[in-house]
């Protein structure tokens, strides 16, 4: 690695050297793009680009696409300099070659602890790409905060145990599979069950078209029988909204049997043995019991039963909660503690039934995002911008006689 004076480091660069830190130090990115300056000066580089902004690259790379890897000098030097030390990742396996929607790579099992802020040593499947994933794998979210629960369905997914994920609105389940799927760069594929889905939308049906005159018969695949064959996720999003209909379709393949589509004369769809199949739904498929989730079916035993755990999910804790906010925020430290104080409060409401309005996690990012934003281009302190966020992303969303009682919560916390 160059050290002379004269040397300049491409800002990508070294945002690549954070966004990869970021993935073994508990430092939020604005502090890894502190250290990567300091790094920079003792190491006599030079690069245009302020902290701050640093950071926002480095999150921009993260969420746009997937960054160049960072030289193995700089990546060992910069390391050293943050005070990591970086064990190598065990390889349980000499690896197989995968190829799915013409990208190749090579799937391979390493120890949860390898990927993820745990102590767990259960192997999971993780693939190497060659040269890019696929559209279907998703992307980090560096600020996503493992909790004990996670470590319930990471064991799942070694394991192999059909599972579904339950709890209220925006407690993390669908946050929880994207993020697995990302850190591992496994293809996620998310099937939504509403009303609307019908058996063709699943599995698939037959279409007559012309084909030079004559009327030939075409069997086109649903999205079941497309994604199973491959390794991977299969998420079951809403699963509690299935009708039964469907819900019996789906009876063999989650019992790990192959899938027989009848309207293509019988064939028979295997099942990839690293393909993983999660639910994830509001209730526990024994219907709606707290009247908070019209259109939620209760779901037969026999249905139920091919599902081998049930992980159930709960709202964080509101300390942890502000601090994961001011984090992925940079929102002021008491702004953050008001929010989630409020957000706690407001879930209390909603346990009880006193509001039917949930709030989530992403809705406080909501509302820090845009203080942050009229701070920078309107001049307005986010102090000064809290309520009007509030009414934006939360209050004009309620009905009338629960808007009263929420903003008098708020006006009590002196929000």
């Amino acid at each position: 690695m160059t050290t002379s004076n004269e040397s300049k480091k491409e800002p990508a660069a070294v945002a690549s050297l954070i966004i990869e830190a970021s993935k073994h130090v508990n430092k939020s990115w604005q502090e890894l793009a502190h250290l990567a300056s300091n790094w920079m000066v003792a190491h006599g580089l030079e690069t245009p680009i302020s902290q701050q902004d640093l950071a926002s690259l480095a999150a921009c790379m993260m969420f746009t696409g997937k960054p160049k890897a960072p030289d193995a000098g700089d990546r060992d030097s910069f390391f050293e300099f943050i005070g990591v030390k970086q064990k190598p990742k065990e390889d349980l396996g000499a690896g197989v070659a995968v190829e799915i929607d013409g990208c190749k790579g090579m799937l391979r099992y390493r120890l949860a602890k390898d990927m993820f802020d745990t102590t767990l040593r259960v192997p999971i499947p993780t693939i190497e790409w060659a040269d890019q994933a696929p559209h279907s794998v998703p992307q980090i979210n560096p600020f996503y905060e493992v909790t004990p629960v996670f470590h319930d369905v990471l064991t799942a997914m070694a394991m192999g145990f059909r599972s579904w994920l339950f709890g209220h609105t925006g407690t993390g389940k669908t946050a929880a599979i994207r993020e697995i799927c990302a850190r591992c760069s496994l293809p996620l594929v998310r099937i939504n069950f509403d009303s609307e889905m019908t058996r063709a939308d699943l599995v698939g049906k037959t279409e007559l078209l012309n084909d030079g005159g004559t009327t030939v018969s075409r069997f086109i695949e649903g999205v079941l029988p497309r994604a199973l064959p491959h390794v991977g996720v299969v998420l079951l999003d809403e699963l509690d909204f299935i009708r039964p209909d469907l819900a019996y379709v789906m009876q063999a393949v989650l019992e790990g049997d192959e899938l027989v589509l009848t309207g293509d004369n019988g064939r028979r769809v295997p099942v990839h043995p690293q393909c993983w199949i999660v639910a994830a739904a509001n209730t526990c498929g024994q219907g709606d019991d707290v009247g908070l989730y019209r259109g939620a079916r209760e779901q037969s035993a026999a249905f139920l039963n091919r599902f081998q755990t049930f992980i159930e999910f709960e709202y964080m804790e509101w300390p942890k909660e502000a601090a994961l906010l001011e984090r992925e925020t940079s929102l002021p430290t008491h702004i953050c503690e008001k929010l989630c104080l409020y957000a706690k409060e407001h879930r209390e409401a909603f346990g009880r039934r006193e509001v039917l309005t949930p709030i989530s996690y992403r809705q406080l990012v909501t509302m820090a995002n845009r203080m942050m934003f009229m701070s920078r281009h309107a001049g307005v302190l986010p102090q000064d911008g809290v309520w009007e966020a509030m009414e934006l992303v939360v209050f004009n969303a309620m009905p009338a006689h629960e808007r009263v009682k929420m903003t008098g919560i708020a006006q009590r916390l002196s929000i």
